[in-house]
This record gives C-alpha cells, structure tokens and sequence, in this order.
C-alpha cells in the first residue's frame, strides 16, 4: 500500500483504496466463501486452485480486511498450521505469510471481501510525478523537515493474476 507522510497521508489512503476498488471490480477469478459471512483456509485453497490450474497463474498475496483476518486467526486449519510452523501470524511487525502468501491486512478493504494476488502479473502503478523530496527548515522551532510525494496511478494489466472471495 501508498504511504506518505504530513499533509497527504488522505491522499495515499485514497489512492491505496483506488487501487484496491480497481483489484475488486477487476478480479478474473471469484468465488463465494463456503460458509457465509466466515472466510476459512479452505476457501483460500479453493480459489489458489482456480487461479493455478484454470488461469496459470500464482497468487503470491493474500489482501484481507481486519474481520476476515480475525475468521482465518479462528479457522483450525491456520491454527495448526500456526502450532507446526512455530511461528505467529501476527497483522503487525513482520509482514505474515499463510502458506506460502504474504498477507495483507488492511480496513480500506471491505468487509465480506478477501483477494488472492499474483502481484508479479496482476497490474502497474504509472508514475505521474517522481518522488519528490524537499527539506523545509523552520529556524523559529528549530526543525528541518523532508516530506516526500510522489503521484501516481494504477492499471490491472492481467485480471487472471486477481482472484476475489466474497464472504458476506
């Protein structure tokens, strides 16, 4: 996801939910979850299998809202894969994985809603403006600030690399 810092943080939570409503309405591959309003690994599987046997494509990353993550943390599958892994999934510090798949876990994301990503084919982010940086002094405070931009946009190149479970 975009993350700026000071006055355009709003903007990169837009563009980070942009690109994310583009992944959802773009998605080449969507099931519903078997238990409705649960998102469970079995699921997760169901799709992985769709997107590698049917499509050819690999999903690399799992995006999740914060409720479908608490389902996964629940499901027994993960639990024992958790217990034998010897490892946690935790939503902070370390970037997770389950299985193989980075996961995501992020509220611009609706609810109901998880994507499997295969983010070496799925789409690009068009540069429209490099990344800026430029320092600010403030003699009066006694501060020196650096705030970066930078502006682009993103294009779903593969819809196949996007594969969505409704869970709701």
């Amino acid at each position: 996801m975009v993350l700026e810092q000071g006055e355009d943080f709003a903007y990169s939570e837009f563009q980070s939910s942009y690109i994310l409503s583009q992944m959802v309405s773009d998605a080449g591959s969507s099931m519903a979850a078997s238990t409705a309003g649960t998102l469970k690994f079995s699921d997760i599987a169901s799709l992985y299998a769709i997107m590698w046997n049917e499509k050819k494509r690999r999903a690399d990353t799992l995006i999740v809202n914060p409720t479908e993550f608490s389902d996964l943390l629940k499901d027994t599958s993960v639990q024992n894969w958790i217990v034998y892994r010897g490892r946690d999934l935790e939503p902070e510090g370390q970037v997770p994985y389950l299985a193989g798949m980075r996961v995501e876990v992020t509220s611009l994301l609706s609810s109901g809603t998880a994507l499997l990503v295969d983010t070496k084919n799925a789409g690009v982010l068009f540069i429209r403006r490099d990344l800026m940086i430029e320092e600010v002094n403030d003699p009066v405070n006694d501060l020196v600030e650096a705030p970066a931009r930078a502006r682009w946009n993103y294009k779903t190149i593969d819809a196949n690399a996007i594969g969505k479970i409704t869970s709701a």
